[in-house]
């Protein structure tokens, strides 16, 4: 097992009940993992956010980041996690 710190904000933190989180994983999860793991932890309230995570990708309205980078820019879904990465999970907030 590895840890990792999911940092949440506005209505994740509220669904989590806290901002950071330390979550032990299985070695070699990528995010994909994490976030079926996080659903099962947590709820169907989380399902939202996650609406695709299960086809190897995300759709808004989140935005993630490991240790900085854009999932992106990494290997997307698929982008491997080790011991105290910290993921930044962000509801994206659209306005006008």
């Amino acid at each position: 097992m590895v840890r990792v710190k999911i940092h949440t904000i506005l209505e994740l933190k509220e669904i989590l009940g806290q901002q950071v989180i330390e979550l032990p994983i299985p070695q070699g999860s990528t995010v994909k993992a994490l976030l079926g793991l996080m659903v099962d932890k947590w709820g169907a309230r989380l399902s939202p956010y996650f609406a695709d995570s299960e086809h190897g990708r995300h759709l808004p309205p989140i935005r993630i980041l490991v240790n900085g980078q854009d999932i992106g820019f990494l290997n997307g879904m698929e982008t491997e996690l080790r011991d105290g990465d910290e993921i930044l999970i962000l509801p994206l907030v659209g306005g006008g």
